[in-house]
């Protein structure tokens, strides 16, 4: 059972790291191109899902 903490541990990091690239991907665009409060609440929500 101890072995399995590390490995979830980085499964996570992996994962929210991935989640946070893709997150900053999609919203970045959106932004550039039009710079309204609807996409930042959506990566607010997200980022508070993940959190």
């Amino acid at each position: 059972m101890p072995q399995l903490s590390p490995a979830m541990g980085i499964l996570v990091f992996l994962f929210t790291n991935i989640s946070f690239i893709i997150l900053m991907l999609s919203v970045r665009p959106s932004i550039s191109v039009e710079p309204s409060k609807s996409s930042l609440n959506t990566a607010e929500k997200a980022f508070r899902s993940f959190s």
